[in-house]
């Protein structure tokens, strides 16, 4: 996918660019969770592209979000539910109360996330269809490129077709996501599969670090005492 990276030209810019044709204020939260300009963001090959999954519409002046998704066969509401039913230690707003979302495409998950009282940061590592990041940032969910470290004993959500299809293809990234999640001492907490056989898996970080001294290989390698262990807390 390195195709669909974008990186700053070198060198960098030294100038302003002119905001485009009919551009107007953005919609104001919370409505902007559910609609913004068209003009604003005038791409919408997103709408033909991902039509059957509901992820965006065009209405007049407006592209709508009804809450769709790759993973979000019954809208993401349900999706949203469908987690904590699959681990319920997860309390959406009272345990878990901070998320990142990454791979967000438009960041419904996160905009939908504020009614449980967690805030979400959004991340794309790509923009592989047309204005996705943009359509996000319009939105006031904002999207930086950024690694986050799980906090200890905090949890990993994945869902995505390894988790559910059993292919050839699908196995080897499965296989490949599982040897580096044992290599860092996370856990398989949870597993389930929803009404469309959508499935997601949840791992859970350790919740201290004297696993990485029992495993076989130093594999991710541990940091040197030199590079300042605490420095990311």
């Amino acid at each position: 996918m390195e195709k669909h990276e974008r990186h700053c030209p070198s060198p960098s810019p030294r100038c302003l660019v002119p905001l485009p044709y009919g551009y107007r204020l953005p919609v104001p939260w919370p409505k902007s969770r559910d609609m913004i300009w068209y003009n604003n963001v005038p791409h919408p090959k997103l709408v033909d592209y991902k039509k059957d999954q509901n992820w965006v519409r065009k209405s007049g002046d407006y592209f709508v979000f009804p809450g769709g998704g790759t993973q979000f066969k019954q809208g993401v509401t349900s999706y949203i539910d469908f987690i904590q039913q699959t681990l319920s230690t997860i309390e959406w707003g009272k345990h878990v109360r901070v998320v990142l979302d990454v791979g967000c495409g438009v960041a419904s998950f996160g905009g939908y996330l504020l009614d449980k009282d967690v805030i979400t940061m959004s991340f794309a590592p790509k923009d592989e269809h047309d204005a996705q990041i943009q359509f996000a940032l319009e939105r006031g969910l904002p999207l930086i490129e950024m690694n986050r470290i799980l906090r200890p004993g905090g949890f990993f959500v994945w869902s995505a077709t390894p988790v559910y299809r059993h292919d050839e293809k699908h196995r080897n990234v499965w296989n490949a996501v599982v040897a580096l999640t044992e290599s860092m001492c996370w856990k398989a907490v949870a597993r389930g599969v929803d009404s469309n056989r959508i499935g997601l898996v949840v791992f859970q970080k350790p919740v201290s670090y004297s696993c990485y001294e029992k495993r076989k290989e130093n594999n991710p390698p541990l940091c040197d005492k030199k590079d300042g262990l605490n420095s990311s807390w």
